[in-house]
């Protein structure tokens, strides 16, 4: 419902913005009033990740926020296939007064945007396989030239084809296992204070958090009052993404 609701919210307000607005849609204050609307009675603190593009198809001009979603793949005409700079802002529905910068992608002719979440490159299977990142990459590579309907079936084919996907991935990531309060970094502060006090010279410690704070959670432990940790670094995942930080007590 949440995610359902999201969609509607996109969609009222672009139609809202042409109706009382003579300027072009920007993607970035377009978030900015769908996030606001999200946070409100947000109770049970939902969020979700969106990747939001408004293409020109005049220009070939791409303009584009992302919203804690994994960066879309670009399908170059020539060939080359590869993840886009899209570093992911806050997801929808954390902070109300947050900001999204919008930014722009030239797209040729002839190329494509491949756009999915992390269930396709996340899909477990029974022996505990991901499909990856790179599977993603090289079905993509492999697809590149050919119709849009025909690049999805040839992921979900590879997908299907890699095993079975255990039932509990789908659920693995509950939206209260990687936010917690107004900023969704309570959780990770009540970790560096507890860590700091029992952890012995030398010590280390490790916390998984959500990608869109790969800058964030670091920061909690670099701005600790009284506590001078070391060695702060932000690791990624599996797939490459920002997933969890290390830091040691001197």
């Amino acid at each position: 419902m949440f995610m359902a609701r999201t969609r509607s919210l996109v969609r009222m307000t672009v139609d809202l913005w042409r109706q009382w607005r003579a300027d072009t849609i920007l993607p970035g204050p377009l978030l900015e009033a769908v996030n606001r609307e999200l946070c409100q009675n947000n109770d049970e603190r939902m969020f979700v990740t969106l990747f939001l593009g408004l293409f020109d198809t005049q220009t070939g001009v791409l303009s584009f926020v992302n919203a804690g979603h994994p960066a879309p793949h670009l399908l170059r005409a020539g060939g080359n296939t590869a993840q886009i700079d899209a570093k992911p802002a806050l997801p929808l529905g954390v902070r109300r007064h947050a900001k999204y910068e919008g930014r722009t992608l030239a797209i040729q002719p002839g190329d494509a945007l491949f756009v999915c979440s992390d269930g396709v490159f996340e899909a477990l299977n029974e022996k505990g396989d991901l499909f990856s990142i790179e599977r993603l990459n090289q079905e993509l590579t492999v697809a590149n030239g050919q119709d849009p309907v025909e690049i999805v079936r040839v992921i979900k084919s590879a997908v299907d084809a890699s095993g079975r996907i255990v039932a509990w991935a789908f659920d693995h990531d509950p939206s209260l296992a990687l936010w917690s309060g107004q900023d969704g970094l309570d959780a990770i502060r009540v970790i560096e204070a507890t860590a700091w006090r029992l952890l012995k010279p030398g010590g280390v410690v490790g916390v998984e958090h959500a990608d869109a704070q790969g800058e964030s959670a670091p920061a909690v432990f670099a701005g600790a009052d009284g506590h001078g940790w070391a060695d702060i670094v932000d690791n990624p995942d599996l797939a490459g993404r920002p997933r969890f930080v290390t830091a040691r007590r001197p």
